[in-house]
């Protein structure tokens, strides 16, 4: 393999299914990323080890879920701590192999300097997408007079998160044309079948809000989403056209992707909450290296955001670290029928003080949640993408429910999880008293699962 630079990047808060190459919903101008998707690998079953920016952002960093890295929750929840630096990461590892590596944009793992995550030069992370490119293009244009040495360069767009300014703007009066837009398939369903904590999020919290807006209002909203959208495909545009104005672009692996999505309206409801939907966890997962990787094509393997470190190590020749939980996708980029996992686990932790954990699997074609509060969703996405129709408690799916909840259950054991010790809070933050049955369904449901093992 030659060598080569690399340029990761990825947004905050872009769900897969807003983009083109996707097919998303509605159509959203993002003319580099289809370019992008056009000269690479785009993956199909891509997702988030979980819907929350802190520990996402750790999993891609380092290769490992959050419960490991202790970044279980967003900067300042209850028992999370900040990433430690002492963990091998794409910063470190790759200045450790003689790479020049840089860091621009949000960070959100907390206040240790992040040169010393062994990043070699960085900026203000509170800098807004458009400065954020600026410290980029500069970082890349000092590297023309430097290509006997390779660099990695991690841009940490903040949008389309911004997605959380919709209400003030909409009753600032900010006019967005809304003539050509869609709401989801799902936009009608009311979460009567689903754990409660769904419709209090909606209802009751960040939904609020919101919770009396029309149809033409919810359009607002996600023209608004996909006006952000657009505005980081121009930024990464920027970034593209610096790399081949410099004769850096033939010599450089690209990765694009997010930590999590939105909920685009999905259900009704905005941004992410205590859910495991579609468009909360499904993240854009695009590679291409000129001359090195297929061009123009897609893989239907699944993967995890833990992937990204290992595939990236492997693709430059390294070797990764021992005992990550991501796997490298390499195979799978040069060949569209290598194995893959048979199925993802994702978590959820909490909002803010609300904790209310989730443990999620999906082989890509049903996807089974458990909450801690013992309440299930079970869907089949072939038939079901919108995620409308909750089969949990249907008796004739009760052996594939139960197939998943043994797998995400030995899951749990062979990776240390400690879901079944995590204690629920109300969204004060107050202690939440578990009934008798649900913590012993639970338990029994992890014990059958080690017997069976």
């Amino acid at each position: 393999m030659k060598k080569a630079n690399v340029l990761y990047v990825f947004a905050d808060q872009l769900s897969m299914l807003a983009l083109n190459i996707y097919g998303a919903h509605n159509r959203v101008y993002t003319p580099h990323i289809d370019q992008l998707a056009q000269k690479g690998v785009r993956f199909k079953k891509s997702y988030c080890v979980t819907p929350q920016c802190s520990p996402s952002r750790s999993a891609l960093l380092t290769g490992l879920y959050p419960h490991k890295t202790q970044v279980i929750g967003n900067m300042g929840t209850m028992h999370t701590e900040p990433l430690d630096p002492q963990l091998p990461n794409l910063g470190n590892l790759l200045k450790a192999h003689g790479y020049r590596t840089a860091y621009f944009g949000k960070w959100h793992l907390g206040r240790t300097p992040i040169t010393e995550y062994g990043f070699d030069v960085t900026a203000d992370f509170h800098s807004d997408d458009e400065e954020t490119t600026d410290h980029a293009l500069s970082f890349l244009e000092q590297q023309t007079d430097a290509k006997d040495r390779p660099w990695l360069c991690m841009v940490s767009y903040n949008n389309p998160h911004d997605i959380y300014h919709v209400v003030r703007n909409k009753l600032d009066g900010k006019p967005l044309d809304t003539s050509l837009i869609r709401l989801p398939d799902n936009f009608t369903d009311d979460l009567s079948t689903k754990p409660a904590a769904q419709r209090l999020f909606r209802d009751e919290d960040q939904g609020k809000p919101l919770k009396s807006y029309a149809d033409k209002d919810w359009k607002y909203y996600l023209a608004y989403y996909y006006r952000l959208v657009e505005e980081i495909d121009r930024q990464f545009g920027r970034i593209v056209t610096k790399l081949k104005q410099t004769g850096l672009y033939e010599s450089t692996l690209i990765v694009f992707t997010s930590d999590h999505g939105d909920l685009m309206a999905a259900h009704r409801t905005p941004y992410k909450g205590p859910m495991m939907y579609e468009e909360l966890v499904r993240i854009p997962l695009i590679y291409s290296w000129p001359g090195v990787l297929p061009e123009g094509a897609s893989r239907d393997q699944l993967t995890v955001n833990a992937d990204h470190l290992p595939t990236i190590i492997d693709l430059l020749g390294f070797e990764a670290p021992a005992q990550l939980d991501g796997v490298s996708l390499k195979a799978s980029l040069f060949n569209r029928e290598a194995p893959s996992r048979e199925y993802v686990v994702m978590q959820y932790y909490s909002k803010q003080k609300w904790i209310n954990p989730i443990r999620s699997v999906t082989d890509g074609r049903y996807k089974f949640n458990r909450y801690r509060s013992g309440e299930e969703e079970l869907y089949d996405l072939s038939t079901d993408i919108a995620e409308v129709d909750n089969l949990a408690n249907h008796p004739e799916y009760r052996d594939i429910k139960n197939r998943f909840a043994h797998e995400i259950s030995r899951w749990m054991e062979l990776h240390q999880d400690p879901f079944t010790q995590y204690v629920r809070t109300d969204r004060e933050g107050n202690r939440v008293e578990e009934t008798n049955s649900i913590t012993q369904s639970c338990v029994r449901s992890l014990k059958g699962a080690i017997d069976r093992s």
